[in-house]
Formats: C-alpha cells, structure tokens, sequence
C-alpha cells in the first residue's frame, strides 16, 4: 500500500457515522438505461479506469491529524444484484444503496449493477474519499474503457481544505444567523433513519435550484399551526452545495471531496429571479471558499472523530426545538450527457443521485438533469417526514417544475 493523501477536515467529519447496518455517508450516482450488463465486460472496465483513478482504492490508515488515505492497488469491482422488485420510485426495498462500507479494509468504492425495468448501473463511494462530482470523474473513465477509448485518469491529490487555503482574499467566515426551521414543520417520534422519494421533471428546468428552495418555503408555510412563533414568518434557509472544481483549471484532474457550500435565505417576495440572483452573487463572491478561524483549523485534526458528529440524543434535542442552522441542503449535481455515459451494451437515459443520509439535516434534495428533464430525490429523517410530510413536501416539488 502507498500514502496517496493527508485526510481533510471535512472528510473526517464523514467518519463518523458508519455503522455495523449500513454506511450513512455514501452517495450514489445511480444511471438508468437500456441494454445488457455483462458482469465480466464491466469489471475489465472498472479495472482499466482504477489504473489511473487511485482515488477509487483508497482505505484509511493513521489516527488524528496523521491519518491519511492509502492505495491498496486493489480496483473495485462490479456485482450484479436482481433489482426487479424496486418501484423505482422510494427508498424501500433499496438498502442496497447504503450497505456498510469498510474504510480501513475496503472498498471505499463500488459498482453495482442492477438487473430490472429499466436496468441500472450504480456508482457508489463513501462521501470522505469522493464526492458526486469526483464519482462523474471516476465514471466516465469506466464508461471510456467499455467504449475501447482511451482512459483519461486523475492526477491531483488536492484537498478541500488544501486549496481553499491557498486562494488569495477568501471571504470571511459568515456571522451567526437567526435559526431556520423544517419545511416538513416539528418533528414527530425520535426516528433518526432517513427516507427518500424519487421524482422525474419533464422539460428544460431554468432557474432549477431557485424554484426548488421556493418549494421548500411553501411547505414550510403549511405548517404555521405548529407553532405560530416559528411559522408564522419563518426563516427558511438552504444550503447550496458547490463544484471547488469550478475555481481549477482543466488539467488538474481529482476525484476527492473537492466540495463545499454557501447558505441562501429565501423570503416572502423571492421569486426564482431573485433567488438566482442571490446564488450567482454568492458564487461571484466564492462564498463556498469561506474558512473558520485558523486556530479552529489548526485544533480540528486533533480532535478524536467520534467527537466531529454530534450523538443521537443531542441531534433529537435539536430536532425537538426546531430551529437549525438551516433547513436543509440542495445539491444541483448538474446535466450528464447521455454518450458519455453508455458504453458495454449499457446505454443511459437518465441518472439519480442518492445522498447521505444526514440524521440532523430536515432535507436534503438533490437534482440530475438530462436532455428530457431532470431527476430530483427528496431525504429527510422520518421524524420530520412521517405522516405524509415526506410525500407532501415532494408533491410541492413537483408541482413547482411541472
């Protein structure tokens, strides 16, 4: 095994929540389509693009600020499971997506291919070595090698915290904000799991991200009964997550959790205009490449990781208030090229991302689009999503891009 790089702040921040059911701190970039999978074409495949991605065979080894992400050598590989009896549609029936992953044996990463109407073909990585857009990377190589095209690879061991340290005039750290509240309203019950629902929008999406934070404001507003001191106006805020890739030039080429965000408060007047507008100043600004004090970042590597997540009992203390830092997070992971992604028989019409599966976070929605729509999947814990919330909530949503 050789060292490949130092693990960041952020990353070991997604150590945390694994356990013995399931890993927590996953995503899953999931690609629907027609055609054949053949288990042996694949893993040919899978084994060309691991020569050049070591990101895709990576296991953690050290302690605190030493520990670091090393190369087994080993390439993942591909199974091929019977997923016939999924609807496509929800989180049940697809445990698949979250079973444990091992970091300090490994894989941190695999390929499974599902056998059912449609066919589908699922890239998955533990949030701390990848992040969706290192995943995309990572893929698209695999698809090149089912093609007989050369494999392009990675070449960069750059971290997050890494490169937003060495940006010049980085903005200041955001000051204390007045706590958000859930789009889904008070919580119910102390269920921690995570539930999600899977929507498909028709036609082109302009101002996607907008009109998806204006949704979440209008199911918060069903909720003014709760409790009128927090619904009555109440704060509604979403955490937008951002490419770091978008500040590098084309040639340097990673597959780490190059990620970070920036929060968007949405009001009363906002339309998708004004919402746009308030992200793209964001964006001008690199909000998303904001630092906290340097003695906090100094101290952070040095802090044992089961203490960089907050326990069950103090997240359910937090749920129970409810008012959090934010409402929840929406991640746009962009539009995917069908070509790209075909190859080996497998030919892909659209594509889905399943997030982590924050126990604290009241939403995360992320979205893929395509050339016909885009496909939006809706989590939150069911605390927050029980009694129909969950449904509803996506309902908004879907009436918002239809």
């Amino acid at each position: 095994m050789k060292p490949y790089r130092k693990i960041s702040i952020i990353e070991r921040t997604y150590l945390f929540h694994n356990t013995p059911e399931h890993t927590r701190m996953s995503i899953s970039i999931v690609f629907e389509g027609q055609g054949n999978l053949d288990l042996q074409l694949w893993n040919t495949a899978i084994a060309k693009a691991a020569e050049k991605h070591p990101g895709s065979r990576l296991v953690k080894r050290g302690h605190l600020g030493l520990s670091q992400w090393v190369d087994t050598g080993i390439a993942p590989t591909a199974r091929l499971v019977n997923f016939s009896h999924w609807n496509g549609k929800t989180s049940e029936g697809a445990a698949v997506f979250t079973l444990p992953m091992d970091i300090t044996r490994g894989p941190t990463f695999e390929i499974i291919l599902l056998e059912g109407n449609p066919n589908r073909v699922c890239f998955r990585s533990h949030h701390a070595t990848m992040d969706a857009a290192g995943i995309l990377i990572f893929a698209k190589d695999v698809f090149r090698a089912l093609r007989d095209e050369p494999v392009i690879g990675s070449n960069s061991t750059l971290t997050d915290i890494e490169f937003i340290q060495n940006l010049n005039d980085r903005p200041q750290w955001p000051a204390k904000k007045e706590l958000a509240v859930a789009a889904t309203g008070l919580p119910k019950g102390d269920d921690l799991d995570c539930t999600w629902q899977l929507i498909r929008a028709q036609g082109k999406q302009n101002d996607l991200v907008a009109r998806l934070t204006l949704a979440t404001r209008k199911s918060t507003m069903r909720y003014k009964d709760h409790d009128p001191s927090l619904f009555a106006d109440p704060v509604t805020r979403s955490r937008i997550t951002v490419n770091l890739r978008r500040h590098l030039t084309e040639d340097v080429v990673s597959t780490a959790n190059l990620s970070s965000a920036f929060d968007v408060d949405i009001d009363n007047q906002d339309v998708p205009e004004t919402i746009t507008k308030k992200i793209m100043s964001s964006l001008n600004n690199r909000l998303e490449c904001a630092l906290p004090s340097s003695l906090m970042l100094s101290l952070a590597p040095w802090v044992p990781t089961k203490l960089t997540g907050l326990s069950d009992k103090s997240i359910l203390s937090v749920h129970k208030k409810g008012q959090y830092s934010r409402s929840g997070t929406l991640s746009n992971i962009g539009l995917i090229r069908r070509k790209e992604f075909s190859g080996g028989g497998f030919n892909t019409i659209s594509a889905f991302t399943i997030p982590p599966l924050f126990k604290l976070s009241p939403y995360f929605i992320t979205a893929m689009g395509d050339d016909d729509g885009c496909n939006v999947l809706v989590c939150v814990p069911n605390c927050l999503g029980n009694d129909g919330r969950l449904e509803q909530l996506t309902a908004d949503i879907k009436e918002a891009l239809s």
